[in-house]
């Protein structure tokens, strides 16, 4: 893999011929200019196209340069050691220190040195004698050779397939040519007889209008020579009518007679016919160049070989659930004309799954009697996932195909409160419990709901809406108070912060490095705060353009730092930029082609969007919760209203159990609950 084949040693300057194989710079360059400027590969004997740039301008094989010159090195420094050892009874001697013998070699510069050299220019190295030196490279230089045999095989397997491909290419080249010249000869043959047809059509018209004109001539002199022949009769009279009185009335009868049948007679001023020949290149002549009635001139193919660019995937199982079901896939290959082939040899599809976590895993596709190919693979979360597929390592037609695994959302169970909840706003599970906020405060309660602890404030208006957990602190919105509270995690109240700034919190969230989101339902924006409470900025504002908000509710930061706001009188969620207070995304809500108000909001561990939405209006309204990708990709939807299961008044929602028990947990006004749902 690394000898020149020209003169079998390390390769210096490497260059690839076209072929794939490798030759020394000087080699080449020699090799082409003994050949009078043609190039052929001293490995294959095959002739190369050379660039124009000469030898020169061959690709270098960077992947063979340092490792050649690494054993060049070696090389020399294993010379040097074997030239030492023969010599026995004469040392070699060190070229800059004259009288100094060459006992060791610097590890470092892989080159022999004195024991002045050492001390000199090589201080600091690691100057070790031939034995030492090559123990203590040989490792090194196994495992690297190990992984240039590896690349060797790889080379040479690549070799052998491109020598396949190559056999094959000729012998489609030798059949396609086979085929053109027949097709040619069957060509010349129906289009000889067509003309033949063609010719023959032409001498029939050319005989019919000839015999026309030939009669319409006949007829014509005909009439010519009676009118004349009574004319001449008139004008033979004798001098001397008396002489022939009896002969006269029988000559003006036959005269008269004839002289009327001439004035009958329909004399014509222009011939019956044109000399015009028209040919009518129609579809009956046109038939003889289309071979079989259907293919085209120029449409030749030899074997049936599958084009990447017309191959089509398709997802032919159900709407994959998660955990419930496998996807499915079908690959039908297809021809440069879009006709159906067969795979005679899957090797040539190579496909893997790109999951929700961005994580990249292998496909195989396999055989089916009707000639296509498939592949199974079942998700273990919901999201978005991408089947890449290549054929001939060319992407196919719909490659990456992109594959919705939606959420299941089972009803459970329903947590109400025990004294009941008033008016629950948002819920977040803290151990084995549930927090609860709700119009009459902030409670903990068990998994059966009984109350374990309830956070203690002294404001009479408090009213808490939303909360957000950072720093073993709890952060909570007081829609009424206008401000935003911190408990602490046992539940007493330790700051108070955006009095006088806040007009109706709604939604909050707190980044990793403690900055406070909160957003404003009558101010329709989004205030910054700092770790200290004190206001930094706003962002946003009442609108319903790109940037604008108009009565934001919920509102969550993803992992990629982007904050992620239902907004509700707009009927879609936002995606903003929170340095810049750009948005960067919307997405739009709707079912049945008509629009939901976006109410609560959480994101997954994958930052799915999970929504709760209703139908404007006051009365009893259709109500569900939207899933949809990062993306925006639309997931699914469960706890549809109006069946027991569904939902009245959706408020905030929480999703837990992270990827292998994710469930729901949805805050309903209507009936005071905290419902569950299995996703």
């Amino acid at each position: 893999m690394v000898e020149c084949p020209v003169h079998y040693g390390i390769l210096i300057q490497p260059k690839s011929l076209p072929c794939g194989h490798v030759i020394c710079l000087d080699c080449i360059r020699r090799w082409v200019e003994a050949r009078r400027g043609v190039l052929v590969c001293p490995e294959c004997n095959s002739e190369q196209v050379l660039p124009r740039e000469g030898v020169d301008g061959l690709p270098n094989c960077y992947r063979l340069i340092h490792l050649c010159e690494y054993l060049g090195n070696l090389n020399e420094v294993a010379s040097a050691v074997d030239a030492g050892v023969k010599a026995r009874s004469g040392t070699l001697k060190c070229d800059t220190h004259r009288e100094m013998t060459l006992d060791r070699i610097c590890r470092d510069c892989r080159l022999p040195v004195c024991q002045e050299c050492a001390r000199q220019e090589h201080a600091g190295h690691m100057c070790l004698d031939g034995s030492t030196f090559m123990k203590h490279m040989g490792q090194p230089l196994k495992k690297l050779l190990g992984q240039a045999r590896i690349k060797q095989k790889e080379a040479q397997k690549s070799l052998d397939e491109i020598d396949k491909m190559k056999k094959e290419l000729l012998a489609n080249k030798t059949s396609a040519v086979g085929v053109i010249d027949q097709f040619v000869i069957k060509l010349i043959e129906q289009a000889t007889a067509a003309g033949d047809m063609l010719r023959n059509q032409v001498e029939s018209t050319f005989q019919e209008k000839h015999q026309l004109l030939e009669d319409q001539e006949n007829y014509l002199r005909a009439t010519i020579e009676e009118i004349e022949g009574v004319s001449q009769m008139l004008n033979n009279q004798p001098d001397d009518p008396q002489q022939s009185l009896t002969n006269l009335p029988p000559m003006v009868e036959d005269a008269t007679n004839r002289l009327q049948e001439v004035k009958k007679m329909d004399v014509q001023f222009a011939p019956k016919t044109s000399s015009d020949i028209w040919m009518d290149m129609d579809g009956t002549v046109m038939e003889w160049f289309q071979p079989n009635g259907s293919k085209r001139i120029g449409k030749v193919m030899t074997s049936e070989v599958a084009c990447p660019s017309e191959c089509q995937l398709a997802v032919v199982s159900e709407e994959p659930s998660l955990l419930s079901q496998e996807v499915e896939v079908e690959l039908t290959l297809n021809d440069g004309h879009g006709a159906q082939v067969r795979c005679h040899d899957s090797k040539i599809v190579s496909a893997e799954v790109v999951n929700v976590k961005g994580k990249r895993v292998i496909q195989v596709f396999e055989h089916r009697s009707n000639g296509k190919l498939y592949t199974k693979f079942r998700p273990k979360c919901i999201g978005k996932y991408l089947l890449n597929v290549k054929v001939y390592n060319q992407k196919v037609k719909n490659s990456p195909l992109p594959i919705l695994v939606a959420p299941r959302g089972t009803s459970t169970v329903d947590l109400k409160g025990y004294p009941p909840f008033h008016g629950p706003h948002d819920v977040r599970k803290v151990g084995d419990n549930f927090l609860v906020l709700g119009d009459e405060g902030i409670v903990i309660v068990d998994k059966e709901g009984r109350m374990v602890n309830k956070f203690t404030i002294e404001d009479r208006v408090f009213y808490p809406y939303a909360l957000a957990y950072h720093n073993q602190a709890y952060f909570v919105t007081a829609l009424k108070g206008k401000k935003v509270v911190k408990f602490s995690k046992m539940g007493i109240a330790t700051q108070s912060f955006g009095v006088g700034v806040l007009e109706a919190p709604t939604g909050i969230a707190v980044s990793k490095d403690g900055t406070i989101y909160v957003a404003d339902d009558k101010k329709c924006c989004i205030f910054v705060f700092g770790g200290d409470g004190k206001l930094v900025r706003s962002f946003s504002g009442p609108g319903n353009d790109k940037d604008q908000l108009r009565n934001p509710w919920y509102i969550k930061l993803n992992h990629k730092g982007q904050l992620v706001v239902a907004d509700c009188g707009n009927c879609r969620i936002q995606v903003f930029n929170p340095q810049t207070g750009k948005c960067k995304k919307s997405i739009y809500v709707e079912h049945a082609g008509k629009p939901l108000a976006c109410r609560g909001l959480d994101l997954d561990v994958h930052d799915n969007i999970f929504v709760t939405a209703r139908a404007p209006g006051k009365l009893a309204q259709f109500e569900c919760v939207k899933v949809y990708s990062p993306d925006g990709d639309a997931l699914g939807t469960f706890a549809e209203s109006p069946p027991r299961s569904g939902l009245h008044f959706a408020r905030g929602i929480t999703v837990i159990g992270g990827e292998l028990k994710p469930t729901a947990l949805v805050v309903d006004g209507g009936s005071s609950a905290v419902k569950f749902f299995v996703i």
